[in-house]
């Protein structure tokens, strides 16, 4: 690699003098692409959690006022009507 030697310099290959910019847009978008996603997916996580602890702290609540346990037997069949 070095200076072109051919008598037709049409011949000699010459890169777009954009090339450095353009790999650096691309893998720079696949970077901020990447942290974009872990974000979102701790993002996620975090909410999944809250919402599975407000949804134990909910079937509690009904489990201590006695709801829950009235539902559950009339679906098994060993409630008062059955």
């Amino acid at each position: 690699m070095g200076e072109c030697t051919s008598d037709d310099k049409s011949l000699c290959y010459v890169p777009a003098p954009s090339t450095r910019h353009e790999l650096g847009i691309l893998f720079g978008f696949l970077g901020l692409m990447i942290v974009c996603m872990s974000v979102y997916a701790v993002a996620w996580n975090v909410g999944n959690r809250r919402s599975l602890q407000k949804e134990a702290d909910r079937v509690a609540a009904l489990r201590a006022s006695g709801h829950l346990d009235e539902i559950e037997k009339s679906r098994l069949g060993t409630g008062e009507g059955a």
